[in-house]
């Protein structure tokens, strides 16, 4: 009897113990990124009689092991792409808007227009063909700038795209490093925030790779639709090229010294050009709109998640504390039944003497 009293008292010594060491790991990493609090599972020990069946209490043990949720995991995981995902969209999507929100190529050729009709009045007037050059030279630097911030925009996309899939690289070359090493604790916990990082880089790539094939190049072809259109009208109607065509893809302007057809430049100048490059907002701003509203959503959705996920797998460091000093008093009664057995057999023994 006093002999399963000791048993009993180790026992639960030795496993308030291993709590008590589980929780101070569980508090001291409550700030390590990917780190899944361990939890305890407690058991009842018998001693086996006859056919194996349960006859003698014999004290208690515990198994330890993180928290496990393989469906959270996956939902973190998928949360986190689909975040960075749409705010790769919208961020492309607003450098986009930045370009296509500049009013500077409409003034400018609006002033083009004017200065047109102020030529129709005085054809030779040299007052009133040197600002026809100056306004016209303005709006094919406007026209040059535009094109090259398009350009801009699209090369800045391509090299996050590029600094995303080296970074992937490194994170999937890192994740096969520690798949080849045993799982210890902290293996697994850098693996399942590496995990998480993979999936926010996967989704940035995805995000980016939306915005360079599929939301640049219908913006870009409205461009240029209405580019194309309001150089060959302007050259067409004054029935000389004012706006040159270089090898280069750049465009200069071509100073004239009167003579050309003002007339049918001033009623080519319907201001279509101008809708056409309204139109070109409208849809941009619909697209920035739209993007906004996906990344708001998905910014819900992670939070949400991130709640669950840290709810399921983090560390409550008030919780945690006031099972540590449950443990640590459930140590010092187990102590106690030992102190108390070692008493009883002390007096057994002092008694057969």
């Amino acid at each position: 009897m006093i002999s399963n009293a000791f048993n009993i008292g180790v026992s639960g010594l030795q496993t308030t113990q291993k709590v008590v060491d589980m929780l101070s790991h569980n508090i001291a990493n409550a700030d390590t990124p990917g780190y899944k609090r361990l939890e305890n599972h407690n058991y009842e020990i018998n001693f086996s009689g006859p056919d194996n069946k349960p006859f003698m209490p014999a004290g208690v043990g515990t198994t330890i092991s993180s928290a496990s949720d393989p469906w959270l995991d996956k939902r973190m995981n998928d949360a986190l792409q689909e975040k960075a995902m749409n705010d790769a969209v919208a961020e492309g999507v607003s450098d986009l808007e930045k370009v296509t929100s500049d009013s500077t190529l409409e003034e400018s050729f609006t002033a083009f227009m004017n200065a047109s009709q102020d030529l129709q009045t005085e054809p030779n007037n040299p007052i009133y063909i040197e600002r026809l050059n100056q306004t016209g030279q303005q709006f094919t630097d406007a026209l040059n700038h535009v094109d090259q911030t398009f350009v801009q925009v699209s090369e800045t996309i391509q090299h996050k795209i590029d600094l995303n899939n080296i970074r992937l690289e490194q994170l999937q070359r890192k994740m096969a490093e520690l798949t080849s090493q045993p799982n210890t604790e902290s293996v697994v916990s850098e693996m399942n925030y590496l995990k998480q990082q993979i999936s926010q880089v996967t989704g940035s790539l995805a995000g980016y790779n939306k915005v360079i094939s599929s939301i640049i190049p219908p913006v870009t072809a409205l461009y240029n639709q209405a580019k194309t259109e309001v150089i060959d009208g302007t050259n067409t109607s004054y029935g000389q090229t004012l706006i040159q065509s270089n090898p280069n893809g750049s465009f200069s302007w071509n100073n004239t010294t009167g003579g050309g057809d003002i007339h049918s430049l001033v009623e080519f100048g319907s201001q279509k050009f101008n809708w056409d490059m309204g139109r070109i907002k409208t849809v941009v701003g619909s697209m920035l709109e739209s993007a906004d509203i996906g990344a708001a959503f998905s910014g819900q959705n992670l939070d949400a998640t991130a709640a669950a996920y840290k709810d399921a797998f983090g560390v409550d460091l008030t919780d945690q504390a006031v099972k540590r000093q449950q443990y640590q008093r459930m140590y010092e009664a187990n102590a106690k039944v030992i102190q108390t057995a070692d008493a009883m057999l002390g007096t057994l023994l002092n008694i057969f003497e």
